[in-house]
């Protein structure tokens, strides 16, 4: 309709960590809508492929694309010499829940701070507000150098502030995202390629 087309033919992106079932319970549901899969491509791989045509080079280059959000963390490997895909290895694996590494920084400062533990059910509203001022301070440092968690009455009519820099934040997440990391770098070792021989395009809600 955006188009002002009717599409009866598509390419459908699929995430790298689908299996067999669920690509065919996929292709089932397209075909219910009366579209024909022409192809199943990964989802990193497309954002590879979309990033190559709007970036062209003559030269051959291999690209590395990290696709990050908030359950799923996928990547792909692409080799490309000007406009023609020669290789593709995409790979789906596990995840950092970002979100989570701000709210154990923030728990751990209410104990030292306060001498409350914040455990569940006893504290599960708490805990609700705690987890949605963590989420929207980590969106926040994607633009800013840091952010305030700051929740009023969080728990005993005890008001809650800290100021998170952007260095502390990538801090707390460093080991989560380092062992993240260690399939890319297999995967790399594996193609006889080092960090410094790829373009590395991240894409995302948590690039």
């Amino acid at each position: 309709r955006h188009m002002g087309i009717t599409a009866v033919e598509a390419v459908v992106t699929v995430p790298a960590q689908y299996g067999h079932t669920q690509r065919e319970a996929l292709i089932e549901a397209c075909s219910a809508a009366r579209v024909e899969v022409l192809a199943l491509v990964t989802s990193p791989s497309a954002a590879g492929i979309a990033y190559c045509l709007t970036n062209p080079c003559k030269q051959r280059r291999t690209v590395l694309v990290c696709d990050i959000g908030a359950s799923y963390f996928d990547f792909a490997v692409l080799s490309i010499d000007g406009g023609n895909f020669l290789s593709e290895l995409a790979v789906g694996t596990d995840y950092v829940d970002f979100d989570q590494c701000l709210f154990r920084c923030c728990t751990q400062d209410i104990r030292e701070r306060f001498c409350i533990t914040l455990s569940s059910p006893a504290h599960h509203l708490p805990i609700m507000r705690l987890r949605s001022a963590c989420e929207l301070a980590k969106r926040k440092l994607s633009q800013w150098n840091q952010a305030r968690v700051e929740i009023k009455g969080l728990v005993n009519d005890i008001d809650y502030s800290v100021t998170v820099s952007r260095a502390y934040f990538e801090s707390a997440c460093r080991a989560e995202v380092d062992a993240l990391l260690e399939p890319v770098d297999w995967c790399l070792e594996d193609s006889g390629l080092d960090r410094g021989d790829v373009e590395v395009v991240l894409v995302g809600g948590s690039a």
